[in-house]
């Protein structure tokens, strides 16, 4: 009887994150400090996977163990479970919740889970995978997405662009920021789809003179965004901002910034002379 591995996902988007990673990969790891001595590399397990209210169980094989990090599964009916994303439960991705239901003893918690990981990252000497496992594993799990700002920084122009997108996309702040320092601003429609980033990155980069009008576009549609001062003013002050949408832009404004841009050369002609309409027809 095969061992049974339950993956309990909190969000549509962790679910997704963990479907590219066995779809580029052809296999993911799973993060549990502590696994049952039964499993063994090569055997058989069933993946009880549950999103929300949905759950499938697959089978899958065992390709390698980790001490203190978790095990490598691979699966040739991973992709099934795009059928759960039908579910749509909102939230940031993150590392599933693992557990054995034959070993309760196996069931952690999510943030004891963290926690156990993060402790067994000070240890000097990590296992890492042996040679001809998953290539782009590391010590703090799944490759770049998990490396340190400093590794990030250091090994970012030996990533294939497939990593810088998932980096873009899922990454943690520091780097988000090396994306937004960087010179490819390709990569920042991808930024924007980060469901961490914040008004102050999305306000960076509005901000950068070289910025692409069609992605200026699109944050300038984003309500939310919107709302934030700095974003908008970063979008009225940059060059290749479209005029047809710098009267819609200015409305987000309070009159006391207008007036103060109005003052400076921070902005076009063209800007200003909007500016000061808008001005003089409140006035009125």
């Amino acid at each position: 009887m095969s061992l049974r591995v339950g993956l309990n996902f909190l969000s549509a988007e962790s679910l997704s994150e963990a479907l590219e990673n066995h779809a580029k990969q052809g296999m993911i790891l799973l993060a549990c400090p502590k696994l049952p001595v039964e499993l063994k590399q090569f055997s058989a397990v069933e993946l009880c996977v549950a999103l929300g209210e949905e759950s499938v169980e697959i089978t899958a094989e065992v390709v390698q163990l980790i001490p203190n990090m978790g095990l490598v599964v691979r699966s040739a009916t991973f992709d099934s479970l795009e059928a759960l994303n039908a579910t749509n439960v909102p939230g940031p991705a993150s590392a599933p919740r693992i557990s054995f239901p034959d070993y309760p003893e196996f069931q952690l918690a999510p943030e004891q889970r963290t926690a156990e990981l993060e402790e067994d990252s000070e240890v000097d000497e990590e296992p890492r995978p042996k040679r001809g496992g998953p290539q782009n594993l590391d010590e703090r799990g799944m490759g770049p997405m998990n490396w340190p700002p400093e590794k990030l920084q250091t090994e970012w122009g030996d990533l294939n662009k497939s990593d810088k997108i998932r980096v873009a996309k899922y990454g943690r702040r520091p780097a988000r920021g090396l994306i937004i320092r960087g010179t490819d601003r390709q990569l920042h429609q991808y930024l924007l789809q980060n469901p961490r980033i914040t008004a102050d990155e999305v306000a960076a980069i509005a901000g950068i003179k070289s910025q692409d009008p069609g992605l200026l576009r699109r944050i300038a549609a984003n309500t939310e965004w919107m709302r934030n001062t700095s974003v908008v003013r970063n979008l009225i002050t940059n060059p290749r901002m479209t005029m047809n949408l710098m009267g819609k832009l200015i409305r987000h404004l309070p009159e006391a910034e207008l007036r103060r841009l109005a003052r400076t050369g921070a902005v076009r002609a063209a800007t200003k002379r909007e500016i000061i309409r808008f001005l003089d027809r409140g006035s009125k």
